[in-house]
């Protein structure tokens, strides 16, 4: 089945995004590099997501390239399986950071409850 975001689904991720310059999603088995200024991103991917991670790929970058963005670049990421080991392996961000970052984009994520826990 094709995927075709909805308003709703387009305004929530240009709210999450709106002056990041990079996005961790765990959901989706990624991180974006955003040049807000261009309107282009890159993207890191762990090697073998499941299903359901490259669904929430799929439906993420749709979003980004229907809000007028062009993804740049993609790295696959071998023998990364997570969105944290990215983080560590390919960002240097230590285990401290990681949490912290968790902790700031629940405190700072648009409110919608089809993504409440």
């Amino acid at each position: 089945m094709t995927y075709i975001p909805s308003s709703r689904d387009l305004n929530w991720t240009m709210k999450n995004m709106h002056n990041l310059q990079s996005w961790a999603v765990p959901s989706g088995g990624f991180v974006v590099l955003f040049d807000h200024n261009n309107h282009k991103f890159k993207t890191f991917t762990i090697a073998q997501p499941d299903e359901r991670k490259t669904q929430n790929f799929t439906s993420t970058c749709t979003n980004l390239l229907n809000l007028g963005y062009t993804e740049s670049n993609r790295v696959i990421c071998e023998g990364v399986s997570s969105t944290d080991e990215l983080l560590k392996d390919f960002f240097q961000y230590s285990d401290d950071e990681i949490e912290r970052s968790k902790i700031l984009s629940i405190l700072t994520q648009p409110d919608d409850p089809r993504f409440s826990n």
